[in-house]
């Protein structure tokens, strides 16, 4: 019979584990008493990450998968954590304790517009390191969707307050502008993209409506609905250079773990679930098709999560029969 060091000129590797791999390697682990094969990378899935210090649901998130900022919550919360992709660290609060406000930036350089206090807010803040109150909004907003890649360059649209809060789209580069109405008035839409490029998805009711705006917000259009409809779900994703993924949210019965694709034209694709259904989670608005982070929320069993979840590159091993 030929054996494997007949053929590949060299005997199976004998290891106490799984070492560092390359797709299709061979070996023998002998902690376990088994012949392991790597498969290799596999689609995209979502794996545990470090917890954050504060549960919470209903806050800002700016940044990526690597490097991330969150802060407030709901019950209104001044609480800022700091993510460099090992830990989270508390840092310095939020001038005005909020919830549900609209987020852009990134860990270093972020901006929180809005929110809800006791009533819907304008109020304006950014962060270097600390926050910092700005110029307030034309239209005071919670629950609205919002997009960015710097605290002088974001976008809010949407949300609740007023009768005509639902279609007010703002941006923002140090003051606010007035921009083009959004084509259905809507609230808990979850934003993402940059203020030049940005999607508005989903909200009440099982909305599956999906709007992009690629002036600015001077105008926005319908694209390819959602194949899963919801509210306050978590987005990763850059529009201006395409694919992004949406995850988690809520329909009328209960909260989701279900995750799409966006192609950055016309498809959302239904890819692996979320571990745990959740909805009021953060966004990244530096993130990408291939990387994001799930953070917090909550669902109809739990108060304010403290879990997050990663998305990446799956992968693993599989043991070979020997019999």
């Amino acid at each position: 019979m030929t054996v494997y060091k007949a053929i590949q000129g060299f005997a199976v590797q004998n290891v106490a584990g799984d070492p560092t791999i390359n797709e299709g390697q061979v070996w023998y682990n002998s902690t376990t008493a088994a012949f392991r094969l790597s498969k290799g990378p596999v689609a995209n899935a979502w794996a545990s990450s470090p917890n954050l210090n504060t549960g919470r649901r209903d806050f800002g998130s700016s940044g990526s998968a690597t490097s991330n900022l969150i802060f407030g919550s709901f019950p209104t919360s001044d609480v800022t954590e700091s993510w460099n992709n090992t830990a989270w660290t508390t840092v310095s609060n939020l001038v005005t304790a909020r919830a549900t406000q609209g987020a852009g930036g990134n860990n270093t350089d972020a901006v929180a517009m809005g929110g809800y206090t006791t009533t819907a807010v304008g109020t304006t803040e950014t962060w270097n390191g600390s926050w910092t109150t700005g110029n307030p909004m034309t239209t005071a907003r919670y629950s609205a969707g919002a997009s960015g890649g710097s605290s002088s360059g974001s976008l809010i649209f949407g949300g609740s307050g007023s009768a005509t809060t639902g279609l007010a789209t703002e941006s923002y580069n140090g003051s606010w502008t007035n921009k083009g109405a959004l084509s259905t008035s809507v609230s808990n839409n979850t934003g993402g993209g940059t203020q030049d490029k940005s999607l508005s998805i989903g909200g009440p009711s099982a909305r599956t409506t999906v709007e992009r705006t690629i002036n600015g917000g001077a105008t926005w259009a319908a694209v390819q609905s959602l194949n899963t409809g919801r509210q306050d779900g978590g987005f990763s994703g850059d529009e201006a250079t395409g694919g992004s993924i949406f995850y988690g949210g809520e329909n009328p019965a209960s909260s989701l773990a279900a995750t799409e694709q966006w192609n950055g034209s016309n498809t959302w694709t239904t890819v692996n679930s979320l571990a745990n259904a959740r909805k009021l989670v953060g966004s990244n608005s530096a993130g990408n098709a291939t990387s994001g982070l799930c953070a917090g929320g909550t669902n109809p069993s739990t108060a304010n999560i403290n879990s997050v979840e990663s998305w990446g590159p799956g992968g693993g091993t599989k043991t070979i029969s020997i019999s």
